[in-house]
């Protein structure tokens, strides 16, 4: 399993909310997250049923956000 936390500090830095859905987001932390997951050489699923920008962002959410902090 990949890690990708520095792919997860930098959307921070960036100034994404990982406390918002990924459709709350505005284009351009969308646009972000797309360059951190081509950056980082994230592919989503074959079966993907939406972008990689939106699979990527559930992704970091799921394995480093807490909604606890």
């Amino acid at each position: 399993m990949k890690d990708y936390t520095q792919a997860f500090n930098a959307a921070q830095a960036n100034g994404v909310q990982f406390s918002k859905d990924y459709f709350q987001m505005g284009y351009a932390n969308q646009v972000i997250i797309a360059d951190l997951a081509k950056k980082w050489g994230y592919r989503k699923p074959k079966n993907a049923n939406g972008s990689t920008s939106r699979y990527f962002y559930a992704l970091l959410k799921r394995r480093y956000y807490s909604s606890n902090s």
